[in-house]
């Protein structure tokens, strides 16, 4: 675990005894030149051409000849979205005042309307150049420390308090909430919960660097209730006090889900919003007053564009998994977004990595001045409770291989003694493409397995029904592309299966990271690795060793020869059939899939 600080300071790594500890770091200073503060005097030239598919065309063409603020801005706007033409780019303003920006106008499914956020940058403060949003001097004044220390945990030592919370008493969480969290199961926070629980309390910005599956979703919504149980409350028409933003509706909804439960316990609502789904209910939930909204970037951006509802009153802020909304090309939602919240508020960013662009924009919402928490390590890694197995084989053995592991999987299922039939444990099969999806549903389901599919072009309330009948039990086996790899958090998921190995490595970590999910479960995950996945192999090999697991000579290999430009500049491999027995089992056959 590692703490640090970020401000105008030295970094220096601390321990956060108390509230008042977070203010004993040394004032020595030093000079930062480049960087935001010094002016970003090139802009974004060039743009960023293509991002996901042919949405968002790009974002550049900023001159920034003054190196004051955002020299340059976002000049030429960001092409192609789905709703249609977005030609207005954020600020042609070469001073980066950003007051020309938003979106100029947008070509909808009901015709062109003036954008509501054109002057969404005229609020932003200059002061600080690496902060975005709006003045808060003419808004009603914010409460942001909410921390008592627990008498016990000023008795600690100075190792012991590197986790103040030992205890859910030790966060003095309202008495509801410490109800629901004993009622709901759990005994002691996680190693995040325990960190970062003090720090949020104390209203500090942070920036929490976790591993999927770590509890981290507490960490952000246990704060959140108790800063806004600590603020004026929402008048007629008003906006969230806090708002999570997240990169999936999977992630969104899983999200929400936790928000309603403990919500409920203090008469905090809330609600989700994302695209797919209808938006009068989504407007209805928000006109009877919510204190948290749930949101994807853009489907938030929609609602507000509509005058729904706006973020004059939003003082907390939680972007999760930042890196995977910058992967999916959400930075100019982002900061549009940040120009409508006011610059005192308290934000929440947390990322399972931590590269440039999450560096980059971390210090543009944050400045210099917020607090950095590792669980871990911040390089890519695997959850060590997963015991990863790899088999090399030809791209036509795949579904052999996969019988060959679900039944297996049913074999090792022992026979109830009380006579009730055996039930499949829960499994999640990833693939890379939609087309594969629906090829192995319809085999698994047309051999009797419990299966269900998503993947991008089910409509939602498909999407939604299937994991509802995941986590229900009502189904085993979900078939799925990356749209489910991050954000579905489903009890008892024993096994993960790579039917494809994914082009990002980052991806496969959040893959397998749906089982072994909590501080007591072990979980299973199975990849099969062909010539055509070479060029990931050296980085399967590092995740593998890094997360203790064995790597086969088979394998190591591969990966020496691939490091070449070939894709396939390696020796050919046997075919790796692996034929097995069907020992009876209860109520399974060996699977045998239809030609397709």
């Amino acid at each position: 675990m590692v703490l640090t600080r970020h401000n105008d300071e030295d970094k220096v790594p601390s321990r956060p005894s108390s509230a008042s500890s977070f203010n004993s770091y040394s004032s020595q200073q030093q000079s930062r030149g480049g960087g935001y503060n010094g002016g970003y005097s090139g802009g974004y030239g060039g743009g960023h051409s293509g991002g996901q598919g042919q949405e968002r065309g790009g974002y550049g063409g900023g001159h920034g000849q003054e190196r004051s603020g955002y020299g340059g801005g976002y000049g030429g706007g960001y092409g192609q979205e789905r709703g249609g033409q977005d030609r207005g780019g954020y600020g042609n303003d070469r001073r980066g005042h950003s007051d020309r920006g938003g979106y100029d106008d947008r070509q909808s499914a009901t015709g062109r309307f003036e954008d509501k956020l054109n002057n969404a940058g005229q609020g932003l403060m200059h002061k600080n150049a690496g902060m975005l949003g709006l003045d808060p001097s003419s808004m009603p004044a914010i409460k942001k420390d909410f921390y008592k220390e627990h008498p016990e945990v000023t008795d600690m030592s100075l190792a012991e308090v590197e986790e103040p919370c030992k205890n859910f008493y030790h966060a003095h969480f309202p008495e509801p909430i410490e109800r629901k969290l004993a009622s709901s199961g759990f005994t002691a926070p996680t190693p995040i919960q325990a960190q970062g629980w003090s720090m949020a309390l104390s209203g500090q910005n942070m920036v929490g660097i976790a591993q999927t599956g770590s509890g981290k979703t507490l960490s952000f919504i246990l704060p959140a209730i108790v800063h806004i149980m600590g603020q004026a409350a929402l008048g007629r028409g008003d906006g969230p006090i806090a708002l999570v933003l997240a990169p999936t509706r999977e992630l969104a909804n899983q999200i929400q889900e936790v928000t309603r439960q403990f919500g409920n316990a203090v008469r905090i609502n809330s609600t989700c919003l994302y695209g797919g789904a209808p938006k009068s209910q989504q407007i209805r939930n928000i006109r009877q007053g919510c204190e948290i909204i749930v949101a994807t970037p853009g489907r938030l951006l929609d609602l507000i564009n509509m005058d729904v509802f706006n973020l004059k009153r939003c003082s907390f802020l939680v972007l999760d998994e930042a890196d995977r909304m910058l992967d999916m090309g959400f930075e100019p939602q982002i900061r549009q977004i940040l120009n409508l919240i006011r610059t005192d508020r308290q934000v929440l960013m947390w990322s399972a990595t931590w590269p440039k662009n999450v560096m980059k924009l971390a210090y543009d919402m944050l400045g210099r001045d917020f607090i950095q928490v590792k669980i871990g390590s911040s390089e890519l890694h695997a959850n060590k409770k997963i015991k990863q197995n790899v088999t090399i084989c030809e791209p036509m053995d795949k579904k052999e291989n996969l019988n060959k592991i679900l039944q297996d999987i049913w074999d090792a299922i022992p026979t109830p003694e009380d006579g009730k039939r055996k039930q499949m444990t829960r499994t999640i099969i990833f693939c890379n493409k939609k087309s594969t999806v629906d090829s192995i549903y319809r085999a698994l389901y047309s051999d009797n397995w419990p299966v269900v599919a998503i993947h991008g072009d089910k409509v939602q309330h498909e999407r939604d029904q299937a994991i509802r009948m995941l986590k229900s039990g009502e189904i085993s086996i979900l078939v799925a592309t990356d749209v489910a790899a991050r954000g579905l958090d489903v009890k008892e998921v024993m096994a993960v299966i790579n039917f494809d190995l994914p082009d990002d490595m980052e991806n496969y970590v959040h893959r397998i990271g749906r089982t072994a999910r909590g501080s007591s479960t072990e979980g299973t995950s199975y990849a099969f690795v062909t010539r055509e996945d070479s060029k990931q192999v050296n980085d399967l090999v590092k995740i593998l060793s890094g997360a203790g697991q064995e790597v086969s000579a088979e394998l190591a290999q591969m990966g020496r020869y691939s490091k070449g430009p070939s894709r396939s500049g390696y020796a050919s491999y046997g075919r790796s059939r692996g034929g097995y027995q069907n020992n009876g089992g209860q109520q399974r056959q060996h699977i045998r899939f239809n030609p397709y």
